[in-house]
């Protein structure tokens, strides 16, 4: 919000009426000129602050911090974003009043009437970059509800399995009811979970309560504050955070998210801990989910420099070994990805980005209904012969 989301703003103000009450008062023409340059200065720093914001630093207000999950989605957003900076990129985004993004504005009843699935991953889950008729879970809710299933889409940017576990659980301890979950594990959640290892989930106090949404409102509003907090309180908690000299800086941050696979200095960077901290949640939300009767299905996928240097398997044998182990159901996309020829693949992902196109999205979703129909009906008949 222009001006009125700076902390200088207010403090211009203060300057304006402590003026006004001195005036009343004899004083020197020096000191009231040298008020006034204070007023003057302080309402240049709120303008800086306020524009600056909007020129460098591309937020979006409904993603929001959560204190039992670390981060996540407003609830009952409908608004226009954009995953990518230019204009050509921007798209209409609804959530539900459960925080997940949707079809539309809607009240989720905890209780299901029919068959209900939830889905839980990162950005390529939540669908960024397109509106949700377009995305891998939009097109898949409408088909499940052609079959009387709803499909609700729990994920959003940079979860990975400690996101995965704690949300499900807090989701669950709410009294959400739903009888199978795919959780979409992606190559970024090794060094994402890392990043989260500092995070411990807590109930707010009162006063944190009431202070909470001040401090959102000013970390998305005041670039000063924003930056201040970040480098001075945020970072401070987590010495692996995405700025930190440990990874180099943010752009070698993003360059290493995919190398732990093939990397031998990136496996042992992050990798091998990353690793151990995945399998540990991703058996918490296993657990979790054999205890309320939760069928748990584990989907894996290629990015696009996988498929163009034929590396990342190591993603695709440690979670087939793990779901294998605990008798997960168990759908990996490498293979589907494999059947596009090299010279196609940047059809099936956004340009100069990470994730699927509006054509990979419905890729995706047109194969995963394939096999969830095939193995429900494999399931069937099995039933039927036992």
């Amino acid at each position: 919000m222009f001006i009125v989301g700076s902390p200088f703003f207010y403090l211009t103000v203060f300057f304006i009426g402590l003026l006004f009450v001195l005036l009343r008062k004899k004083r020197s023409i020096a000191f009231k000129v040298v008020f006034v340059n204070i007023i003057i200065a302080s309402a240049i720093i709120t303008i800086f602050d306020s524009v600056a914001i909007m020129m460098f630093v591309k937020t979006d207000d409904f993603r929001v911090q959560n204190n039992f999950y670390h981060h996540g989605l407003k609830p009952m957003v409908n608004g226009i974003t954009s995953w990518k900076s230019d204009k050509n990129s921007q798209y209409q985004i609804f959530t539900n009043d459960l925080t997940f993004v949707d079809s539309s504005n809607r009240i989720v009843p905890l209780k299901k009437k029919g068959k209900r699935v939830l889905f839980m991953g990162d950005s390529f889950t939540e669908g960024v970059g397109f509106p949700w008729d377009k995305t891998m879970a939009g097109i898949l809710s409408k088909k499940f509800e052609d079959q009387g299933t709803e499909l609700l889409n729990a994920g959003a940017i940079s979860y990975s399995p400690k996101i995965y576990y704690l949300k499900t659980k807090y989701l669950i301890e709410k009294g959400l009811k739903f009888d199978d979950i795919f959780v979409f594990i992606d190559v970024s959640d090794i060094i994402d979970e890392v990043v989260y290892d500092y995070f411990i989930p807590k109930k707010l106090t009162e006063s944190e309560k009431i202070l909470e949404p001040v401090i959102n409102f000013f970390t998305k509003s005041s670039f000063i504050y924003r930056n201040y907090r970040i480098r001075y309180i945020v970072d401070q908690k987590n010495r692996y955070h995405e700025r930190s000299d440990y990874w180099g800086g943010l752009d070698e941050f993003y360059k290493l998210k995919p190398k732990w696979t093939y990397d031998n200095k990136a496996d042992k960077l992050y990798g091998k801990k990353g690793i151990k901290l995945a399998r540990e949640h991703m058996t918490k939300l296993y657990e979790l989910c054999k205890k309320h009767n939760i069928k748990m299905h584990i989907t894996v996928w290629p990015w696009k420099e996988h498929l163009k240097e034929d590396n990342g398997y190591k993603q695709l044998e440690i979670w087939k070994k793990f779901s294998e182990k605990k008798d997960i159901d168990f759908m990996e996309l490498f293979s589907l990805f494999e059947t596009i020829p090299k010279d196609k693949i940047d059809e099936y992902f956004i340009p100069q980005d990470i994730h699927w196109s509006e054509k990979g999205n419905r890729f995706v979703a047109e194969y995963m209904w394939k096999m969830i129909n095939y193995k429900e009906g494999a399931s069937d008949e099995s039933a039927t012969k036992n």
